[in-house]
């Protein structure tokens, strides 16, 4: 019996440290996946701001180039630029929030 009782021990003992093993194996997955989930949110609402600022800038720079005016249009665009980045932002956080419900 002692025999027998040791080894369900030792069995008791490997199982305990397998289960141990895939515990810390699965949060360190979902802590993967967590980062770049945020990482590729991140850069996707950095990209969606950047993009709408440029686009805008470079209208109002040929803008100006064209009407051979001062950064009256880079300006007035540069701004509109920003308002429709984040409106595509704020487009964009709604319907991730639409696909999480």
């Amino acid at each position: 019996m002692s025999k027998d009782q040791e080894k369900l021990d030792e069995l008791s003992e490997k199982i305990a440290k397998t289960k141990d093993k895939i515990g810390k194996k699965e949060v360190k997955e979902q802590d993967r996946n967590s980062f770049l989930y945020a990482s590729k949110m991140g850069l996707r609402i950095g990209m969606e701001l950047f993009s709408g600022v440029l686009v805008g800038g470079c209208i109002g720079r040929f803008l100006d180039i064209s009407f051979n005016k001062s950064p009256i249009f880079l300006i007035i665009f540069l701004f509109l630029g920003c308002i429709a980045g984040i409106l595509n932002i704020y487009k964009f956080v709604k319907s991730r929030e639409e696909e999480n419900k």
